[in-house]
């Protein structure tokens, strides 16, 4: 028991399933304090939502230690899912859910900073794709809170370490297209820290279309916008190709923008 949480199994190192008055949540721990207040607080301006924080004496490390009360989401993350045999089916509700997604981050001048794989999840019980994990998240404004995320996923510019305020919105983008592109190669490895996206990715419609042949050819051209090497060139792009008068105020995945109907051919 911890702070009112019945807590069950370990979920990864630092996240155990925990229950109270009934819902679960996921009871997350956070090394420093301003952190889980700042992940709170993005919490509370995306979803509207009041977590839950804590802290408790770590005496075997002799500091406090932070908690979050998430929550619960009864699904898998794409590492996970994109073993399932439905994962040309649901490839363009990604697209959707996922540009979705990160369209209402932006709409609040957030920044996610490390989108992965592993950062989305398939919600069983709203039917849709959701970003998680907003532990690196920040506020465009607050430039000590950035954060340079998972390698792999990350964008030339934050690569080269010249990162620049105007840039963090285009980096996301970039991480977008890795994380479609991942899951679109069935079960690239992702995890390999050297592994240039680009070089995966020739820039020659006769290799996209034997490799990819059931899908539609604007993916191919979404994909490439969103590997743009320069990044005011991506966001550009980005934001011409998707439609952004449609973002609502429901939540941080709703289909949303108008890229997607022709993704998946029968």
């Amino acid at each position: 028991m911890m702070h009112g949480y019945l807590l069950k199994e370990e979920v990864t190192a630092d996240v155990r399933k925990g229950v109270k008055d009934g819902k679960t949540y996921a009871i997350k721990k956070v090394q420093e304090w301003e952190y889980a207040y700042y992940e709170k607080w993005i919490w509370k301006e995306v979803k509207n939502i009041d977590i839950q924080i804590w802290s408790l004496m770590n005496y075997e490390e002799e500091r406090l230690t932070s908690y979050l009360a998430l929550p619960w989401i009864h699904g898998w993350n794409l590492d996970q899912y994109q073993k399932s045999s439905n994962r040309w089916k649901e490839y363009s509700r990604l697209v959707d859910d996922l540009v979705s997604g990160i369209l209402q981050l932006f709409k609040h001048d957030i920044v996610h900073q490390d989108v992965k794989p592993a950062n989305v999840m398939w919600d069983n019980e709203a039917m849709c794709f959701k970003l998680i994990d907003f532990g690196l998240a920040c506020f465009r404004k607050d430039e000590e809170y950035w954060s340079f995320g998972t390698p792999i996923v990350s964008s030339p510019e934050m690569k080269s370490l010249k990162m620049k305020k105007e840039w963090l919105i285009p980096h996301d983008i970039w991480s977008i297209g890795c994380t479609l592109f991942t899951w679109f190669c069935f079960g690239f490895n992702y995890n390999t820290d050297d592994v240039d996206f680009v070089q995966y990715f020739p820039d020659h419609k006769q290799f996209y279309m034997e490799y990819f042949d059931k899908c539609d050819p604007h993916l191919y051209s979404f994909l490439m916008i969103l590997f743009q090497h320069d990044p005011v060139v991506r966001q550009k792009l980005f934001f011409k190709y998707v439609d952004v008068s449609n973002i609502c105020n429901v939540g941080i995945s709703c289909n949303i923008c108008n890229v997607t109907p022709t993704w998946f051919l029968p």
